[in-house]
């Protein structure tokens, strides 16, 4: 299988492993700015059979399509979920800061946006206010959320197609979440959007 370390030269990684209310977490060393890159993650790519012997560590394996997952490296393994994440990851492997970033504070991402294998799921501890309660597929996200996610550019190729193939979404909420990302703005439910009627989503 292949090995993604050469592509990690993409990036300084800035970030150190501390301990977290829910186990090792990763946290930033210096600012970053909304839209940089923090990191890529690295690892060997493996399949689903072989994420699935990994048995109690089969959560370390990080889908990067149909039946393509990274067995992931340090620091990116101790990456924790959360439903109002600070980062968010675009071209498959790379990890932005969705919002400025202060030294210090841990770096989340949501794992739903690179799940898409109805088999693991996983009790939510991230405490935010958002909170699903649980961390499912990302077919299983309400539609809402999944064109809000789609507008900041990190959800995969991947499942975007899946949801297209699979009839829950169309290309008219793809196109409409792609607009809202490059005016940098929101998709909101038509009743809290006085412009939704513009997206026709």
């Amino acid at each position: 299988m292949t090995n993604h370390m050469s592509r990690a030269k993409a990036a300084t990684i800035d970030v150190r492993i501390g301990e977290t209310p829910v186990g090792k977490g990763v946290f930033v060393t210096r600012p970053y700015a909304a839209g940089e890159e923090i990191l890529v993650f690295t690892g060997e790519e493996i399949d689903f059979e072989t994420s699935l012997a990994k048995g109690e560590r089969e959560c370390d394996a990080f889908q990067i399509g149909p039946n393509r997952y990274l067995d992931l490296d340090i620091p990116g393994v101790f990456i924790n979920h959360s439903c109002d994440p600070n980062t968010g990851i675009r071209d498959d492997i790379r990890l932005v800061a969705l919002r400025d970033l202060r030294p210090g504070e841990e770096i989340r991402y949501d794992y739903s946006t690179t799940m898409d294998e109805d088999h693991w799921e996983m009790e939510c501890r991230c405490g935010s206010p958002k909170c699903r309660g649980v961390i499912r597929d990302f077919k299983w996200l309400p539609k809402e959320l999944k064109l809000e996610l789609m507008s900041r550019k990190i959800v995969p190729r991947f499942l975007i197609d899946a949801e297209l193939e699979g009839g829950r979404l169309t290309m008219r909420h793809v196109l409409a979440a792609d607009a809202c990302g490059r005016l940098g703005r929101s998709v909101t439910p038509r009743t809290q959007n006085p412009r939704a009627a513009e997206l026709r989503v």
